[in-house]
């Protein structure tokens, strides 16, 4: 013999409760599929926080921008400085070079300047002070 198992209407309501939740959750995904959950006022709602993550976004944009920019800068700074460097160590070195009395006396040489060495040491003069 078959035997039937009695329900209490506890059991049943339990049932009925939770197909109804299974119908909810699939009408919620169901709703968000067919759009029908967005609407005008929710969006508007969300306008504002929308409107800061552009804000934060251009933010940032101009943030990369600006940082990008300097470090550009700062290469080419470091490009000129390296340049000037070279150019002051160059002519420095050529300043001692064409300071030399050899040099120099070349160089009187080649332009035919009517200048001679000093042979004679240069003298100390002193002034005596007088009792004015």
């Amino acid at each position: 013999m078959k035997s039937f198992k009695i329900f209490k209407k506890k059991d049943i309501e339990d049932f009925q409760s939770e197909k109804e939740t299974k119908k909810e959750k699939s009408n919620v995904i169901k709703d968000l599929l067919n759009s029908n959950k967005i609407t005008t006022d929710k969006v508007l709602k969300q306008i504002p926080f929308l409107l800061l993550l552009f804000l934060l976004a251009i933010v940032y944009i101009n943030n990369r921008n600006n940082y990008e920019r300097k470090i550009r800068e700062i290469a080419k700074l470091k490009k000129e400085r390296n340049e000037l460097r070279a150019e002051y160590i160059f002519t420095s070195s050529e300043l001692m070079r064409l300071s030399k009395q050899s040099e120099l006396k070349k160089l009187i040489d080649t332009l035919k300047l009517d200048l001679h060495e000093n042979t004679v040491p240069p003298i100390k003069l002193t002034v005596k002070k007088s009792d004015n």
